[in-house]
């Protein structure tokens, strides 16, 4: 929560800086130049640079090269962020594929409090979540060989890292990036919509007041769902097939995020039955 007012704070502040460093007339020469494209970095560091030199007296040029170095800052630990989190979802993505062979299953603890052995490290443990062993009902398989070399080489963390690390060089050397960056900005907001309703729905749960959380949960949801059906509508499907990867990520996100909100709903319907039985 706070981190959210603290990035709300930061955003007024560039705004600020956008009002007081430039003029109407400079920020559409920086932005939307008659000729060539805009330069929306560049914008943001004259604009820190006038309003550090016209508050602190310092000059234009280390105003401006600082918020640069502050720029760089954020998008280095945007991408340790998004490496982190997609060596996660590749962890679980091998625990949920092999998660019935024996490799994954003796892998896997019931309590995800544990701390848990990571291959390849000589013991070591760490405290980071790890998917549950595969259900009782579900016979372990046992594998030798070549096949439970090749599943506990996948266990490794290192191994996960550079496959994650590989993702992103492949989406930095194509410029693919650039494809889904026009996305970011709702499905951002999305994940931030379905943080709040799971957390209104554990509010729900244990008997507690939920207004103050679900109320920006569900005008945030709204607003995240409309941005990405329009865009789709009116931007991405118009210029197919050259929008097409945007396309696919736009349905899927939509999909995942109607399922997880009727999973949502749906719990919440079966709390209040048990509350009023």
């Amino acid at each position: 929560f706070y981190a959210m007012l603290l990035e709300s704070f930061l955003a007024v502040c560039v705004i600020c800086c956008l009002l007081v460093g430039l003029s109407l007339a400079d920020y559409r020469g920086y932005c939307y130049p008659s000729a060539g494209k805009g330069n929306a970095i560049l914008t943001f560091a004259m604009a820190v640079g006038h309003t550090v030199n016209t508050g602190l007296g310092l000059p234009i040029a280390a105003g401006a090269l600082g918020a640069m170095l502050l720029l760089e800052g954020f998008l280095v630990t945007t991408l340790d962020t998004a490496i982190r989190l997609t060596r996660y979802m590749i962890e679980e993505g091998w625990a949920t594929f092999f998660g019935h062979y024996d490799v994954f299953a003796a892998a896997g603890c019931a309590d995800p409090a544990k701390s848990f052995e990571v291959a390849g490290t000589g013991g070591m443990r760490i405290d980071e979540p790890h998917p549950a062993p595969a259900p009782a009902a579900q016979p372990v398989v046992a594998t030798r060989g070549l096949g439970r070399a090749a599943l506990r080489f996948l266990r490794y963390y290192w191994v996960n890292s550079g496959l994650a690390v590989a993702i992103m060089l492949l989406l930095g050397w194509g410029n693919g990036y650039k494809v889904l960056w026009s996305i970011f900005g709702s499905a951002n907001q999305l994940l931030a919509a379905l943080a709040l309703v799971i957390g209104s729905l554990w509010l729900i749960h244990k008997g507690r007041p939920v207004r103050y959380l679900l109320i920006p949960a569900l005008f945030m949801l709204a607003t995240s769902l409309t941005m990405l059906v329009r865009l789709l509508v009116k931007d991405y499907l118009p210029a197919w097939p050259k929008t097409a990867p945007l396309v696919i990520t736009d349905l899927v996100v939509l999909a995942m995020s109607v399922g997880i909100t009727l999973l949502a709903a749906r719990s919440w319907l079966q709390t209040r039955r048990k509350d009023i039985l």
